[in-house]
């Protein structure tokens, strides 16, 4: 990437990229292990405000896993292809299921999506599927 920019901004580019890089390193180690932690109190109903020294440990738990995962021997680029694999099929299948559960008249009532939004609702599904193929075409 830096010798594609090397053009516009020489030298500098390299070191660019790096900052670049190493920030989004940097908040992804801090971001993640805490999206994590709200993830497991909210489905384990552990009701852990973010101050208590619980929810704390459950993002250091996670921040050591990921650490420690640094110890196998793989390459990272393993990792991403399945993030797209999964993300790729995973897509759709949501999308579809939100639409089925917004149009769930036992579910919701009167609180179903009316004809507009179900229209949008077929494009986004219709974009989402489009999207995936367009995934899954480029990794395989």
């Amino acid at each position: 990437m830096a010798e594609g920019l090397a053009p516009l901004y020489g030298s500098f580019a390299k070191i660019a990229i790096g900052i670049g890089l190493l920030s989004a390193g940097i908040t992804s180690a801090v971001t993640a292990p805490l999206a994590a932690a709200y993830v497991v109190n909210n489905c384990f109903d552990l009701g852990l405000k973010a101050t208590h020294w619980g929810f704390k440990v459950i993002s250091l738990v996670i921040l050591a896993l990921g650490m420690c995962s640094l110890l196998l021997n793989y390459t990272p680029i393993s990792v991403i292809v399945f993030a797209q694999i999964a993300n790729g099929i995973i897509l759709p299948v949501l999308v579809g299921l939100l639409f089925w559960l917004g149009n769930n008249q036992k579910m919701l009532g009167k609180h179903t999506n009316s004809k507009t939004k179900n229209i949008l609702f077929g494009i986004i599904f219709i974009i989402s599927v489009g999207l995936s193929i367009k995934t899954l075409v480029s990794v395989f």
